[in-house]
């Protein structure tokens, strides 16, 4: 049988681990909330992020549209430029005739 002493010393190391072992499960369980907590912040960031790039998808699909009613305004404004240019020089040459 072990002496009065021993015992002491054992309970006395046994005591001592589980007071150091606590604060630190607790101080891992704050740990883990945060780390929770900034992941769903993350999320929720990453969410808005998406948002925004679905908006400006819209508008870059908007103006890739009006890119094209503008090149084809661009295109009829041409020819009738050009139209004009070709009925000026038809009235002048009818003008130099008379």
């Amino acid at each position: 049988m072990k002496p009065w002493l021993a015992y002491k010393k054992q309970f006395s190391f046994f005591l001592v681990g589980i007071l150091i072992l606590i604060p630190t499960v607790f101080a891992y369980a704050q740990t883990v909330q945060d780390l929770n907590n900034k992941i769903n912040q993350n999320n929720q960031n990453i969410a808005q992020l998406e948002k925004e790039i679905a908006q400006y998808q819209t508008q870059l699909d908007s103006l890739g549209q009006q890119k094209s009613s503008l090149n084809n305004s661009i295109k009829q404004l041409d020819l009738t430029r050009k139209k004009l240019i070709a009925n000026m020089a038809v009235t002048q040459k009818k003008i130099d005739e008379t």
